[in-house]
């Protein structure tokens, strides 16, 4: 407004013209130069004269508002939304305030709301006054409106641990899984202490696969009063997944102890106990993994170890029995049944078990002596000094005792036997002598007999040639030599056909074809023979009583014991070349038994290194870089498996979480192990530079 109009419109007033507009005027002019006291009288009189506009009403309601007049302002702040001015959503949020603020308090509060709730609508943004509409809704039951209102509070910048636990409640009961997981994690890190939320927080987070995660939100609920044994399981395998042993069994036993019941937990819980030497709570847990199905002979033998502590041997006997059934081939086990039944008087059980341990690679001198007195007291002499023998090669001195007086009696027994022997040697060689002569005549007298049977046989071939006979019986002689040849070398063909499919290792292939060559030649020759013979025959029916006759009989016969070796050459050759072909044959199913026996002990030897995690591991006994161990296991070759490599650390820990429970070497302290990727002291980090034991593992398929 221009001062000059402002200063004539203030005369006019001054001078007593009565007019709203006017007041209005000089209101505005007095508010444009910042004097609020004048502008409020003025805008006051504009009203009073009748002036109706709802930002008058709204500029008397802030000047009673800075004067601190509850009841004028509400009053004024209410004619100008009368008046008009209804798109102001702080107006209507001050006037729910005055309401709220003035006369009855219930009455109030409905009124004030709606005031609320329509600053809410206009565009008015305040996290705290959407907080307040959502209780309101949840006052008066009406859920829907009640969890808009939160939300919208949430959403703002509203930090409050209970109400992001009621927005995840909400979301939970419309299934809207995700939304409800991001309010209830909301409400945890707000500081929301409740063990059941925590226990939620766990479960979603193990479902998501974010074991980290799960495991931390499990151990507050733990730790804030749940009571529930599979959380506790939980912690327990996590633990000791961290190589963390002392917490896990802390966790294991509270699992067990709040009513879960499982076979291998109640284990894990004896192998603990064991290990801390507490051998009544260790009995306890492996009968606990028994009663709730868990067979093995590795718990067997644990239980009966276990009562034999305590002093009950016989029942240690029955378990160390069921251990034994199952499959448990130890020979300190074998030996410790050897000495029970020793003891309860079954003295042939006890020979049994004591002889399985020996048998099983137990060397001990004691062992050996017991097993020989058993056979000695059995009447078994020869097998009882095979045992003393042994125990005194150990250093026993009982059985070194026995074996020298038995070695005493047997040279006293042997003196007497080589005199014996000595007086039967003379008497023997003056019986040789009298059979030798005995034998020398009849020989010269066979001799003999034969030169005159073959004069006979010649008299009688030459007869029957000038009779026409024609020499029957060495034609059929040489006939049958020479077929008996033929059928030899055929033999011997056969033989070599026979074990053509058989690998050359097996056999010798060129003693064998010179078998089947030598008794051909044989039997060539044989035919040969018998040819000349024939024409031998021939010649002598034509010189008939001529003076070749008996040359020709020479010659036939001469032949005909040539035959008879060629068919002999032949038969030694087939017979060469059976014997091949047998020991062929039972070369390759001595072999094909090694080879299947080696398989089998080859996979006997292999479930040693197999682990429940689905590997083979080996442990090395050489200390290397960890760039030396990661090469040495790339190099190694075990019962003709490779591809080896260094474990993770994840298989690092439960190879030592199984050799620690099994009581072997890494249970000493200190030690120091390689694995892939990094390296580690007792779980730390080292240097790669120092030599250090490990592991080589691989994937068992």
């Amino acid at each position: 407004m221009k001062e000059e109009s402002f200063r004539w419109y203030l005369k006019a007033a001054e001078a007593g013209k009565v007019d709203a507009e006017l007041f209005y005027k000089i209101a505005v002019g007095y508010e444009e130069l910042e004097n609020r006291e004048e502008s409020f009288k003025w805008y006051l009189k504009s009203v009073e004269t009748g002036k109706v506009d709802a930002e008058v009403f709204y500029k008397i309601g802030s000047f009673y508002e800075v004067q601190k007049n509850r009841a004028e302002t509400l009053y004024w702040y209410l004619k100008s939304v009368d008046a008009g001015k209804c798109a102001d959503p702080e107006l209507f949020f001050k006037i729910g305030q005055y309401i709220e603020m003035s006369g009855d308090i219930a009455d109030n509060k409905e009124k004030s709301f709606k005031w609320y709730l329509k600053s809410a609508e206009t565009g008015k943004v305040d996290f705290e006054l959407f907080y307040r509409l959502g209780a309101w809704f949840e006052v008066h039951n009406n859920a829907e409106e009640s969890f808009k209102w939160y939300l919208k509070s949430a959403e703002t910048g509203k930090v409050d641990f209970e109400l992001f636990y009621r927005l995840g409640a909400w979301f939970e009961v419309h299934n809207n899984a995700e939304e409800s997981f991001k309010w209830y994690l909301k409400s945890a890190e707000s500081g929301k202490v409740d063990r059941e939320l925590f226990y939620k927080l766990g479960l979603i987070f193990e479902e998501q696969g974010k074991k980290e995660d799960a495991f931390k939100w499990y151990l507050k609920s733990a730790n804030a009063g749940k009571i529930d044994a599979e959380v506790f399981y939980k912690l327990g395998c996590y633990f000791k997944e961290q190589g963390s042993l002392e917490e896990s069994f802390k966790w294991y036993l509270k699992s067990a102890e709040a009513g879960k019941v499982d076979a291998e937990l109640f284990y894990e819980l004896g192998l603990w106990r064991d290990g801390q030497n507490n051998n009544e709570d260790a009995q306890k847990w492996y009968l606990k993994s028994v009663e709730a199905g868990k067979v093995s002979k590795e718990l067997f033998y644990k239980i009966g170890c276990c009562f034999e502590k305590s002093g009950n041997k016989n029942v240690a006997s029955e378990w160390y029995l069921k251990s034994v059934n199952i499959g448990n081939v130890d020979k300190n086990l074998f030996y410790k049944l050897g000495f029970w039944f020793e003891e309860t008087g079954n003295k042939a059980k006890a020979l049994l078990w004591y002889e399985k341990s020996a048998d099983s690679g137990k060397v001990d001198g004691e062992l050996f002596y017991k097993i020989g007195i058993l056979y000695q007291n059995n009447g078994d002499e020869k097998e009882s000094i095979k045992w003393f023998k042994q125990s005194a090669e150990e250093g026993n001195d009982k059985a070194q005792n026995i074996v020298e007086e038995y070695q005493k009696k047997k040279r006293k027994s042997l003196i007497i036997k080589i005199i014996i022997a000595c007086f039967v040697v003379l008497l023997i060689g003056t019986c040789i002598r009298i059979i030798n002569e005995s034998v020398r005549r009849a020989e010269e007298e066979r001799i003999q007999k034969i030169e005159k049977e073959k004069i006979s046989k010649c008299v009688r071939m030459a007869e029957q040639i000038l009779n026409g006979k024609e020499g029957e019986n060495d034609t059929e002689s040489i006939r049958y030599f020479k077929g008996y040849a033929e059928t030899s070398a055929k033999n011997a063909k056969e033989y070599a056909d026979e074990i053509k499919e058989i690998p050359g290792q097996f056999y010798d292939k060129e003693a064998m074809d010179q078998a089947v060559r030598e008794a051909n030649a044989a039997s060539d020759q044989a035919s040969t023979k018998a040819r000349n013979a024939e024409y031998r025959m021939e010649n002598i029916r034509k010189a008939l009583s001529s003076s070749d006759t008996e040359t020709f009989l020479n010659d036939i016969r001469q032949y005909l014991k040539e035959i008879e070796n060629e068919a002999k050459g032949a038969q030694e050759a087939a017979k060469k070349a059976e014997k091949i072909k047998n020991a062929a044959i039972a070369t390759k199913e001595e072999q094909d038994k090694k080879d299947a026996q080696a398989q089998a002990e080859r996979k006997q030897r292999l479930k040693k290194y197999e682990l429940t995690l689905g590997l083979y591991w080996v442990r090395s006994d050489n200390w290397e870089t960890w760039e030396d161990a990661r090469s040495y296991c790339a190099k190694y070759n075990k019962e003709g498996l490779s591809n080896w490599r260094l474990p993770t650390k994840q298989e690092y820990t439960k190879i030592r979480n199984r050799e620690t429970n099994e009581n072997f070497w890494c249970k000493e302290e200190k030690q120091y192990y390689h694995f892939d990727g990094s390296y580690s002291y007792q779980g730390y980090e080292v240097s790669t530079y120092t030599p250090y034991r490990f592991y080589c593992v691989k994937e068992a398929k």
